[in-house]
């Protein structure tokens, strides 16, 4: 090979890595790793998004399912990956909030870039459809007059549902006894069975199990619940929401985020996702960047009260 053909065949390189550097993003396939199993509300809602996605911004978003441990799992894994906008996940607040209390994990709450909401679930406190409690207040009355005998169920320790009831009840100076029983299913068995009393979960359950709420654990009424009050109209002052959102590693170009951003909004306002949303009865509350972290403190806030510290 002589001098001009290498010479040409460098040159060539040059260009072609030139050309790859400045190639416009997304230019192949995105990853979205949600953090929980398949055919869980995150998941089924992240793919609603995800389609909505892939149109925008004309590369398709492939979903990966990562369950296990509150999603910090799929968490760890954004801290070690390139920050080039092809990686992103599903993060709930337990895997942002809970998770980094209760497990040794190799991130915290600033170690990601968050692209934006894309569901919020209120809580609300439930008893089975048959339980004598019509109210707030009769179950506060059975905490009160019978001290230890209040079974509150929820999937497991530590468990948002156990953080936000636990929160409750210590609003109102009343104790009860926790029952983490493995999953939301043998919760709800244990509630139907009257070996539980109640649960602190979101208002999604209502279209799975046989519950009635008796409160929200919100300051804002719901359009599927509008006979059930908020803890804010009875005097209490607490707010416990579950959210989701998506997010990326640290460190994305502005350009690339934007672009992110824009087609998540897209996805969440999309109306084949209103109408997911609505059937699940959860808030289809889209939040940008800016916003979502903002929740994202709010939601630290009141997870370290919890934790009493």
């Amino acid at each position: 090979m002589n001098m001009l053909t290498l010479v040409g065949a460098a040159f060539a390189a040059l260009l072609a890595s030139i050309s790859s550097s400045r190639a416009e993003f997304p230019d192949k396939p995105i990853q979205l790793t949600v953090g929980s199993s398949a055919g869980g509300y995150p998941d089924v809602l992240s793919r609603g998004v995800q389609k909505i996605m892939s149109s925008k911004l004309g590369q398709p978003v492939v979903i990966l399912n990562q369950p296990g441990a509150m999603g910090a799992l799929t968490a760890s894994q954004m801290t070690s990956t390139t920050a080039d906008g092809y990686s992103l996940a599903t993060v709930l607040i337990s895997t942002i909030a809970v998770a980094p209390h209760l497990l040794k994990v190799n991130y915290d709450a600033d170690s990601f870039d968050y692209i934006c909401q894309i569901y919020e679930a209120p809580m609300a406190v439930m008893v089975a459809k048959n339980s004598p409690w019509k109210s707030l207040d009769d179950l506060f009355k059975f905490a009160k007059d019978n001290p230890g005998q209040l079974l509150y169920a929820s999937p497991g320790a530590g468990s948002i549902n156990q953080i936000a009831m636990g929160a409750l009840l210590k609003k109102k100076g009343v104790t009860g006894i926790h029952a983490p029983l493995g999953t939301s299913a043998a919760a709800y068995q244990a509630i139907a069975a009257d070996q539980a009393n109640t649960i602190a979960d979101n208002t999604s359950a209502i279209r799975t199990y046989e519950v009635r709420p008796l409160a929200l654990l919100s300051n804002t009424p719901v359009p599927w619940m509008p006979d059930v009050p908020t803890v804010a109209s009875l005097g209490i002052e607490i707010e416990t929401p579950v959210w989701a959102g998506i997010v990326a590693p640290k460190g994305l170009k502005p350009d690339v985020r934007a672009k992110l951003e824009s087609a998540c909004k897209a996805g969440v306002e999309d109306v084949s996702y209103l109408e997911m949303t609505k059937n699940l009865a959860v808030v289809n509350k889209y939040r940008n960047s800016m916003t979502s972290s903002a929740s994202r403190r709010t939601s630290l806030t009141n997870t370290r009260h919890s934790f009493g510290s």
